[in-house]
């Protein structure tokens, strides 16, 4: 097929034909950025000036469905969040980004408008840890988040990872709270 695109990197527009993957390497394609014969230049990973075509570089936000924005708000800043945003937007609608200080993601608290997106409060994760906040003081933020009156679901614990416990916040969503063990947040421990 033959398609219209715009080459960022040189700047102009460019027709390109391309094919699509052959069969045996689709699998490939979706594991990684394919480099296969038949596969889209702008999908591989290497480029001719040598960086990468492949995503953009970090997740800046994401939205955690609450029932009330001043709630929330209220409950992270007890928990040690700082608000970075709070802009109205009008009918009722805010952009309100908040994340621990230092902190480079930010989650954007969406209030939830409808029935479908009530009954998801809480239930993002699908009944799975999903939010994980990393302290470099586990002892000081269990202290803090025991404080606020969250609800712990386990003990404190040592994994070869690092300490965590597993917390709610008051709309259900599952959080660990962790201090890992190495610098390079190697999951496994090894």
């Amino acid at each position: 097929m033959i398609i219209a695109r715009i080459d960022s990197h040189w700047n102009k527009i460019a027709v390109r034909r391309i094919r699509a993957c052959i069969p045996d390497q689709i699998a490939n394609c979706y594991r990684r950025a394919c480099r296969g014969p038949g596969c889209a230049p702008e999908t591989r990973r290497d480029r001719p000036d040598g960086k990468h075509n492949v995503m953009p570089a970090r997740i800046a936000h994401l939205s955690l469905l609450v029932p009330d924005y001043d709630a929330a708000l209220d409950f992270f800043c007890r928990i040690g969040f700082e608000c970075r945003e709070d802009t109205e937007l009008g009918d009722g609608k805010r952009w309100v980004r908040i994340a621990p200080p230092g902190g480079d993601a930010e989650i954007l608290l969406a209030r939830a408008v409808g029935d479908r997106q009530t009954a998801t409060i809480g239930e993002q994760g699908g009944g799975r840890v999903w939010l994980f906040l990393e302290t470099d003081d586990f002892a000081r933020d269990y202290q803090r988040l025991e404080a606020a009156g969250v609800t712990f679901e386990t003990l404190p614990r040592d994994e070869p990872y690092g300490r965590v416990v597993v917390w709610r916040d008051p709309w259900g969503n599952r959080w660990d709270l962790i201090e890992h063990t190495r610098s390079d947040r190697n999951g496994t421990g090894n």
